[in-house]
């Protein structure tokens, strides 16, 4: 893997997203990979809808902490948009592109 942190940011896990997917990617990297840690990046006041979100689509059970931009945490994004590098740009996680994801980040 490119780095030992992996940092969803804020639109990646709605939908079109697929939890059971980012559910499947996080446990896939945990399994066979060096235990990345799973983090999961969005601004200050959007911090309580998304950790319900998360919550809700079960996503929290590999998240192991909500950080804020400022944070300035290094690793590997996985965003929507292109953020601080590196970054892996997608329009969403699901079945159809898991392999995929899985290729370029492992």
């Amino acid at each position: 893997m490119i780095s030992n942190t992996l940092i969803f940011c804020e639109g990646i896990v709605e939908p079109p997203t697929e939890s059971l997917a980012v559910r499947s990617l996080c446990l896939y990297l945990d399994v066979f990979s060096d235990s990345p840690s799973f983090l999961f990046e969005t601004e200050k006041d959007t911090t309580d809808l998304y950790y319900n979100w998360l919550k809700k689509t079960g996503i929290n059970d590999f998240i192991e902490e909500i950080i804020h931009p400022e944070y300035n945490i290094k690793g590997l994004r996985l965003s929507e948009t292109m953020r601080r590098s590196p970054c892996f740009k997608i329009d969403r996680i699901s079945w159809d592109n898991l392999n995929f994801i899985l290729s370029k980040i492992s």
